[in-house]
């Protein structure tokens, strides 16, 4: 029951098994397979129905996940590859066998779940937000807000409500607003400044006022496996920033259908965009959305 041979038989079945959940996804016209078996887990999601934009992808695999969860008896888990969601399959379980498999990636097949925007409830009065303004009021109006592309179909009350959870943060030339691979989750809006954004060694992006960072961490926020920050963004001079809790973010994005899609989308640009070092040197005030946060 013990030794070495023991866990080598466990862990050899437990490949087996994802390999052949490989097999049933490939076969299923209605899955895609994202990432192969590696170590006992794979990736995958239910494929886009027909003019299905993406980010409406990724909120049904998202939706799927959680219905799943609610009924009790399937657990996977979602994680985002190259900037879009999928469903992580991991098979460890001793007692698992090749029809616990395909069941689980069957129930994924069937499943049905809707996209949806998720209205904020009006709060009750013992749950109105606590005053904050010892951490650093603002001046960011709704009207300034949507002067940002993303933002611009916010209503005043989502807009306010939105900057309600907000902070001005200041910082100096060198001064790091993120640092590559750390587990923050803070978004930001530069107001004034400017940021040089790199990986490694090279410059990647140059971000100004009206640009913002932080969205693909703050889009993981409470998922099993998570993006830490994909790059470092220093201050190249005097820096005013808009920080904002991923939590806010997160709900702006279940209410605001035009806010998820959008940021899902420079999200998944700005993670392909760094899987590797740039062709050329970085151009100042590039797009956003062409470059990681």
């Amino acid at each position: 029951m013990f030794g070495l041979d023991a866990f080598r038989a466990t862990i050899d079945r437990a490949l087996d098994l994802v390999i052949g959940a490989q097999h049933l996804i490939e076969a299923d016209a209605r899955l895609e397979l994202v990432t192969p078996p590696s170590l006992g887990v794979l990736t995958f999601r239910q494929r886009a129905l027909p003019g299905e934009e993406e980010g409406d992808v990724d909120r049904r695999n998202e939706s799927i996940v959680a219905e799943l969860a609610a009924a009790g008896d399937v657990l996977v888990t979602g994680t985002t590859i190259r900037g879009r969601y999928a469903i992580r399959l991991c098979v460890l379980n001793h007692t698992s066998g090749p029809e616990d498999v395909a069941y689980a990636v069957d129930r994924v097949a069937n499943a049905r779940a809707k996209v949806t925007t998720h209205p904020v409830a009006p709060r009750a009065p013992r749950d109105q937000p606590i005053g904050v303004d010892w951490l650093g009021g603002h001046d960011v109006r709704p009207g300034d807000l949507r002067s940002i592309a993303v933002f611009t179909a916010l209503t005043d009350a989502q807009a306010e409500r939105f900057l309600g959870t907000a902070r001005e943060e200041q910082v100096a030339t060198g001064g790091h607003v993120t640092d590559r691979w750390a587990l923050a989750r803070t978004f930001f809006i530069v107001l004034e400044g400017r940021l040089s954004v790199r990986i490694d060694d090279y410059e990647v992006n140059v971000l100004g006022p009206g640009s913002y960072l932080g969205e693909i961490a703050a889009i993981d926020w409470g998922r099993d496996f998570s993006y830490g920050r994909s790059a470092t963004a220093v201050a190249t001079e005097a820096t005013r920033l808009l920080a904002f809790p991923a939590s806010a973010l997160r709900e702006l994005m279940a209410e605001s259908r035009e806010v998820d899609r959008e940021l899902r989308r420079v999200a998944q640009v700005r993670l392909s965009a760094g899987t590797g070092p740039p062709t050329g040197p970085a151009t100042s005030e590039r797009a956003a959305a062409e470059s990681p946060p």
